[in-house]
């Protein structure tokens, strides 16, 4: 992997970018139903740990038995290594805590969604990379997914990356609808991608695949 200093200068401007710049496109709530979100763009530094606690419980209570059956696996110490490592960043949904709730809270609001990006360059490409979009259970209905994919794909656009990227289990099937639908295809990195000399040993065999959108 490139350091820093070796990556094109747009993935060392947007890696080196403060929350408020990286937001500066960003709208500040959103309104779905009865609710209104407040929206946050933070550095993984920025994140207290009871947000941090907050995100770790979503995608735990989302993905842990999913990935366990998948060759993926589910090892919480490396999943926790790769969320919050110090290149990531967050687009985070919350809402005032209510009396009683069992959400984490920091300060005032409730975590219910987030996404996790950062910026990097492989292969010859810029690109943001997507680790996760996660709703809280209650939450998941509402349209909230694609806001957080969209701002994601304007941030890459923004900061002028060549791609956004991502991968998705197989067994995930809404996930997969969902990103092709807002336009994402099988990237020529994926092991199910058949390539025009017709290789495709690895098509199949596979259960997960790795999703591309050109910006």
């Amino acid at each position: 992997m490139a350091t820093l200093h070796e990556r094109p200068v747009a993935v060392r401007k947007a890696s080196q970018a403060t929350s408020v710049q990286l937001a500066e496109d960003l709208p500040s709530s959103l309104t779905r139903e009865a609710h209104t979100f407040t929206v946050n763009l933070l550095h993984s530094s920025e994140l207290s740990e009871s947000w941090k606690d907050a995100i770790w419980d979503i995608i735990e209570d989302n993905m842990e038995e999913m990935c366990a059956k998948s060759s993926v696996g589910w090892e919480p110490r490396e999943k926790a290594k790769e969320l919050f490592h110090a290149d990531v960043r967050f687009i985070i949904l919350s809402i005032p805590a209510v009396p009683a709730s069992d959400l984490k809270t920091e300060d005032s609001d409730v975590v219910v969604g987030f996404s996790v990006f950062k910026f990097g360059y492989e292969e010859g490409e810029t690109l943001l990379s997507c680790y996760d979009i996660q709703l809280a259970g209650d939450f998941q209905k509402l349209g909230l997914e694609e806001f957080l994919a969209c701002e994601m794909l304007d941030l890459g656009t923004r900061w002028n990356m060549e791609k956004v990227m991502l991968t998705v289990l197989k067994v995930n099937s809404s996930a997969d609808q969902f990103y092709r639908r807002l336009g994402f295809t099988l990237d020529a990195s994926s092991p199910d991608f058949v390539r025009e000399d017709g290789d495709d040993d690895d098509a199949g065999h596979c259960d997960y695949e790795i999703l591309s959108f050109m910006l």
